[in-house]
């Protein structure tokens, strides 16, 4: 019988060393060209923990001796304030969440993929969708048992009138006070300045903008009854625990 176990011991090792020495895949697009990379699996696992170890220290940097709420929009004002609005002439680069951190440019979809990725990070439920009503995208995260939205592109997210992140009930009967990270409670005078590529007039051109995209998020029992891996973006399986529970479903199909 121990010998039996001796002889498991060995193959389980030597099965180890051969799946860490195969190859697998690693896609990176520039300009939404996408490209194939061949490397190791060994190579990708380490590469995997550094990019993760990379988001809890810059989260705890963020986050340092803030309650929960404030840790949420930190982390989301940190976003706004140091990564760049990719520029007409700038290159696109869609590799890891990490990238965007590195390169401090990213575009409107990244922006969003981001934050997701560093709230999830920071054990706060999150995803992105990419695209509303041929609008978006927004940043969705959950708060006390309830959802909400953040767009860190423009530096905005929505509370009521108890000063409480906005639900998406209440975002759907457009009823919450759109605050931006800068300026607070946004007026007529700070439009162009935080919408600088659109033509919005006033607040009211601004909030009907976001009110059409409102009628099209899910519902918080449409998010709850999702597969997490299946909600939207990346951010889950940037964690290293979600990414054996996903891979392994993934393999069995059973998503």
């Amino acid at each position: 019988m121990k010998n039996k176990f001796l002889y498991i011991f060995f193959f389980l090792i030597l099965l180890t060393l051969f799946f860490l020495n195969m190859e697998s895949s690693r896609y990176t697009g520039i300009n939404y060209i996408v490209s194939e990379e061949k490397i190791s699996n060994l190579k990708k696992i380490k590469e995997f923990y550094k990019r993760y170890n990379n988001y809890k220290k810059l989260v705890e940097t963020i986050t340092v001796d803030l309650d929960e709420y404030d840790q949420i929009i930190k982390i989301s004002e940190w976003i706004y304030l140091n990564i760049n609005k990719r520029k007409i002439n700038d290159i696109t680069v869609d590799s890891h969440p990490w990238t965007i951190v590195e390169r401090r440019i990213g575009a409107k979809d990244q922006f969003s993929d981001l934050l997701s990725v560093l709230l999830v990070t920071n054990n706060v439920d999150s995803f992105f969708i990419s695209k509303i009503n041929d609008t978006g995208p927004l940043t969705f995260f959950k708060f006390k048992n309830r959802w909400s939205v953040i767009d860190p592109y423009y530096g905005i997210y929505f509370l009521n009138f108890k000063n409480e992140f906005c639900s998406l009930d209440e975002l759907k009967i457009n009823n919450c006070i759109f605050v931006h990270f800068n300026y607070e409670e946004i007026s007529d005078d700070e439009i162009n300045l935080i919408f600088n590529d659109k033509n919005f007039k006033n607040t009211f051109e601004l909030k009907k903008f976001y009110n059409l995209m409102f009628q099209e998020i899910p519902t918080a029992i449409d998010i709850e009854n999702t597969n997490i891996y299946l909600r939207g973006g990346r951010s889950y399986v940037q964690k290293p625990l979600h990414r054996l529970i996903y891979q392994i479903k993934k393999s069995l199909n059973l998503f």
